[in-house]
């Protein structure tokens, strides 16, 4: 009786704005339908004062991820084609022939095209249907560029490619300048 009176008590402090404004609104609902099914596993009143919490850009780092996830067929690449966007153009041609190319040479080889800004990319389409093409840059739009970094890194160090190629990407550039050490070390090539 007397943790049912101070879990009671504790929900009122929680409502208080003071306390209570830290908590989105979600978690202080699930708080409450989980004391009324079992009292003991509300959170006591240090638990919440101390509690830290994830700021919205990890999450926005998680729904990034997921989207590019989306985009693979597989769990690793032979090939990583980096280009900020594949629209009419020179170098966006030959990009995409460069792409279609390697998968020619090796039937088996994966290959994955990623661009790098946030434009549509008029061409994908011209990529072969076994190549992969994720929008980095649409997909992480309003992000800033070191988190974009960390997700670019995070998602090339699952996937864990071969090679990889850039072309016009600053992006890709930055990443490659930043992680340099870590893709010489786990031998990916970088062209």
């Amino acid at each position: 009786a007397r943790l049912i009176a101070r879990n009671s008590k504790l929900i009122r402090k929680i409502r208080n704005k003071k306390i209570y404004g830290r908590f989105p609104e979600w978690l202080i609902n699930e708080w409450k339908s989980i004391h009324i099914i079992d009292k003991e596993i509300f959170p006591s009143i240090d638990v919440i004062c101390n509690m830290s919490f994830y700021d919205a850009e990890q999450i926005e780092f998680g729904m990034a991820y997921a989207q590019m996830m989306k985009n693979v067929s597989y769990d690793n690449y032979d090939y990583i084609v980096f280009v900020p966007y594949l629209n009419r153009g020179g170098a966006d041609l030959v990009a995409i022939k460069y792409a279609n190319a390697v998968l020619e040479l090796s039937k088996k080889s994966r290959v994955c095209v990623i661009s790098t800004e946030d434009v549509d990319s008029e061409w994908k389409n011209m990529l072969k249907n076994e190549i992969d093409f994720i929008p980095f840059g649409q997909i992480t739009a309003g992000i800033g560029v070191d988190a974009k970094l960390i997700i670019l890194s995070r998602f090339m160090s699952n996937i864990y490619p071969k090679c990889i190629h850039i072309i016009n990407s600053s992006l890709a550039y930055d990443y490659v300048s930043s992680f340099n050490k870590y893709l010489n070390q786990n031998g990916i090539k970088i062209i």
